[in-house]
């Protein structure tokens, strides 16, 4: 979006708001000064908002989240003054259970038939429905007297793993993944289960490079040694059942295998709902029970961690899950694996050029230019010209995110950039300098319509 484009949107908006405002004018002596402040409020809105890349820019291949579809935002909209409260309203309570309901249906849970209530809730995100997992976890061993407190945590999992520990008082211990694959060995995480071993942690779609831990080995860890198995599919949760329902090979790791005891998944990612919204999901009603309270004033059973929750998350969730369904998101993953084709084929084709791992296992591409130092031009160049990427531990890599704001004329802007980029390392070998990039820069510059924003000081 161009900055033009942007004082548009935002101009438009304060016009609306004008008239809605003014329509008592004659009943407002200091409307002059209210109009003032409202312009001037909307004008710092725009020139702030100028600072931050845009999905609708093309530029933006380091997030896990995306734009969110215009169907969550009006649902989300809706019902954003409402509270997660069903004797208040009753409304969001009930698409609150059929959002978990689709959910449980689509990890293979088949227990969510046969309860009155949901199986877990719609969070404010991953990171709190991680740690609602091992509160249940938590909660349910003090229940039945028992005194495990450790977590056997693979390096490459989510950073909510530290407040798990310190919230909770539980010790996550930590398991080295392979350098060359980035998986732990199921041999180290048995290792280092004993008596005080609580659960462990797995990931389906980590973080860096999308991968998908050992969760058919871990699940019959947990049952041999009857622990809690949490799967974090915070981003992998909306892209792995319907990559395998286009028959991609899929490792299983969902409910279908029996040491699963809860699962997290981000609507607010591949979802393509608003943020805030995330959702936890567990096998069966005693997990909820080990945690669930109820208050005195106002007399409601809350099953959540957090109090109040908005509405306008749940609303998202559920109409997204109405609107596209299981059809609706299966062609949007579709189209996502078609871009990674065409992106990952392009860029293999240069000189040089390798995966950093192979084969893919989501929607997260790790390319190696060939050394560490190449690999640092290549990000710090695509940054200058004002794409939104990050770099591989290390250097060892460039790392491009594909999600659904990404169109074909994105990936072409992004190949076309890293082509060139990749052409002046390859000629100019022997002395490359920063000067080698200028000219070509400026033109792509230009191409691209990405020169660095500039905000001018008022008078």
């Amino acid at each position: 979006m161009t900055e033009n484009t942007r004082n548009k949107f935002f101009v438009e908006d304060f016009e609306k708001l004008f008239k809605l405002l003014n329509k008592d004018e004659n009943k407002d002596k200091n409307i002059d000064k209210k109009n003032i402040r409202l312009k001037r409020t909307f004008e710092d809105l725009a020139r702030l908002s100028l600072m931050d890349a845009t999905y609708n820019s093309g530029m933006v291949f380091n997030t896990e989240c995306c734009k969110p579809h215009p169907v969550a935002n009006m649902a989300y909209l809706s019902f954003i003054d409402r509270n997660m409260c069903k004797e208040q309203y009753p409304s969001v309570t009930l698409m609150e259970r059929d959002a978990i309901n689709w959910l449980a249906s689509l990890f293979n849970n088949k227990n969510y038939s046969s309860v009155k209530d949901p199986l877990g809730y719609i969070s404010s995100g991953g990171t709190v429905a991680n740690i609602v997992a091992f509160w249940a976890a938590r909660n349910k061993e003090r229940l039945r007297g028992g005194k495990r407190f450790k977590i056997i945590v693979p390096e490459s999992a989510h950073y909510s793993k530290v407040k798990i520990e310190d919230l909770l008082g539980l010790k996550c211990v930590s398991i080295p993944v392979d350098e060359e694959t980035q998986i732990v060995n199921v041999e180290d995480v048995e290792k280092a289960i004993d008596d005080e071993t609580l659960g462990i942690y797995a990931t389906a779609g980590t973080s860096r490079f999308g991968l998908i831990d050992p969760i058919k080995e871990f699940s019959d860890l947990a049952i041999k040694h009857n622990l809690h198995l949490h799967v974090d599919a915070a981003f992998g949760g909306y892209i792995l059942p319907f990559m395998k329902m286009l028959d991609n090979e899929v490792p299983d790791w969902d409910f279908s295998l029996p040491g699963v005891s809860s699962i997290t998944v981000d609507p607010h990612k591949m979802g393509l709902c608003p943020l805030g919204a995330g959702a936890i999901i567990f096998r069966d009603e005693s997990f909820i029970k080990a945690y669930r309270y109820k208050a005195d004033f106002p007399k409601i059973t809350n099953n959540s961690l957090e109090g109040s929750k908005c509405g306008g998350a749940v609303a998202a969730t559920w109409a997204m899950q109405q609107y596209w369904g299981i059809e609706g998101y299966k062609n949007n993953v579709k189209n996502i694996l078609s871009i990674i084709d065409y992106i990952k084929n392009s860029i293999l084709s240069l000189e040089g050029v390798s995966l950093v791992l192979n084969p893919i296992p989501t929607n997260i591409l790790g390319f190696d230019f060939g050394s560490n130092e190449n690999n640092r031009i290549i990000l710090e160049k695509l940054k200058q010209l004002g794409f939104q990427i990050s770099g591989l531990r290390n250097n060892s890599g460039v790392r491009i995110i594909i999600h659904s704001h990404v169109k074909l004329e994105h990936a072409r802007r992004i190949i076309n950039c890293i082509t060139e980029l990749h052409n002046i390392i390859v000629k100019n070998k022997e002395e490359l300098s920063f000067s080698s990039f200028d000219s070509v820069l400026n033109e792509l510059k230009v191409i691209q319509g990405a020169e660095p924003l500039v905000f001018e000081e008022e008078e």
